[in-house]
């Protein structure tokens, strides 16, 4: 399975993706189009500036059609951009995708997403985040002192 997230910065006030005037059409395009290209979706999350989606993909071919049709659909639909009217770049950038490993780590990501879908609905309060420490990544005061 795979950790989808799609950020947009425009995504705010009437451009939100959780605006009553688009919340359905993102939600019907998510299931839509996951059903065409043969995509599992295991848990969606809308938060208004991204998506979360726990997905298992057929086949890599299957899943980079369903991205670039699934992203271009949003923001038309959102932006309302047509032909001679563009509305610009609405995502941030390409889609944060991990691989989860099923067990336990699925749960956890399962769990994730469906918090995030919690705190958007306003059924329960944002809980901020603790940030995950690099690999690799040492602070300041533990780096070895250079001679010179």
């Amino acid at each position: 399975p795979l950790h989808l997230v799609m950020r947009s910065s425009r995504a705010r006030g009437p451009l939100s993706l959780l605006h009553s005037a688009h919340r359905k059409r993102v939600n019907h395009l998510v299931h839509e189009l996951a059903q065409q290209f043969g995509i599992r979706l295991y848990q969606y999350a809308n938060a208004g500036n991204h998506l979360h989606l726990l997905v298992l993909a057929k086949d890599k071919k299957s899943l980079q059609s369903f991205l670039r049709l699934l992203t271009g659909r949003i923001a038309l639909a959102v932006t309302g951009a047509r032909k001679g009217r563009p509305g610009g770049k609405f995502w941030d950038a390409l889609a944060y995708s991990r691989i989860v490993a099923w067990g336990r780590a699925f749960l956890h990501a399962r769990k994730y997403v469906l918090q995030n879908e919690l705190e958007a609905s306003g059924e329960i309060p944002y809980q901020p985040r603790k940030q995950p420490r690099r690999r690799g990544s040492r602070n300041q005061s533990s780096r070895p002192t250079r001679r010179k």
